[in-house]
């Protein structure tokens, strides 16, 4: 989550174009060395509890004890046509038999009686496109668009949310600002500039611009970075859509490591280069 946007390829190839070799590896070095301390910090934490469900797994039952499948041997009828010579019914396999979602469990799970196979020989005929379980891939392919289906339906919204607050804001927020508040003699310049970046929409294709910009109306290239850190990896955009798949805790953790990352990478630009 956090790697990907801010290890970005086409930011990477930007960042080398303005600011060189030595800046761009120490950006590199800084936010992979980061999200891997941000993934240990979060696992550290805990914080896997933290995401929020998408379905329901198991149906509510009115049983109080242990809701776990029974199986039953399944029972054959003897086969009334065939060249094998067997007169009674052979049993075939232990079959999980799946207890009613709606109402109350019974005692004991009931044997499900299941004819002989009609067959002219004894072979046993075995269809290619299933896989042991006896699940076709074509079940499997729908099982899977389904299911992809309802994830996109869940974040849609949320989705067109943050990509229309993050427009509005990347088209009316005004460089002169970023550079009177984040500008070069302010000590605080780059945390603010963090602080300013995460509610920024930056995209890779807008990186270019928006740093040369910035640079060229005096802002240091630590603080421009740092801008650059946080308003790629933590945009109020992708905070929505993290907040419809996790909980509030693990979002503000998120948020919080993504702005320490984007501060050390502009101290460390600026101690090294300046």
């Amino acid at each position: 989550l956090f790697s990907s946007p801010v290890l970005n390829p086409v930011i990477v190839a930007l960042l080398l174009s303005l600011f060189g070799l030595k800046i761009t590896v120490i950006y590199a070095i800084v936010t992979f060395l980061g999200s891997m301390v941000l993934a240990a910090i979060l696992s550290r934490m805990g914080m896997e509890r933290q995401v929020k469900p998408f379905m329901a797994f198991q149906a509510p039952s009115c049983c109080g004890g242990d809701a776990r499948p029974q199986q039953a041997p399944v029972k054959t009828q003897p086969s009334t046509a065939g060249c094998c010579a067997f007169g009674a019914g052979q049993p075939l396999f232990t079959f999980t038999t799946i207890q009613p979602t709606g109402g109350c469990c019974s005692p004991e799970p009931k044997a499900p009686v299941q004819p002989a196979l009609q067959s002219s020989c004894c072979s046993v005929d075995i269809d290619g496109d299933m896989d042991p379980k006896g699940i076709s891939f074509k079940e499997k392919m729908k099982s899977a668009s389904l299911s992809a289906v309802e994830t996109f339906k869940g974040v849609f919204w949320y989705l067109l949310l943050g990509a229309g607050i993050g427009a509005f804001i990347y088209g009316f927020f005004p460089q002169d600002l970023v550079v009177r508040l984040a500008g070069p003699g302010n000590a605080w310049s780059i945390p603010v500039a963090a602080f300013i970046g995460v509610p920024m929409y930056i995209r890779a294709e807008t990186v270019i611009p928006i740093s040369a910009a910035l640079v060229g109306k005096g802002m240091g290239v630590g603080t421009v970075l740092s801008l650059i850190v946080a308003g790629a990896g933590a945009s109020i955009p992708e905070m929505i859509i993290l907040g419809s798949m996790f909980r509030k805790k693990l979002v503000i953790a998120f948020l919080v490591n993504v702005f320490l990352v984007a501060i050390v990478a502009g101290y460390l630009v600026d101690w090294l280069v300046y």
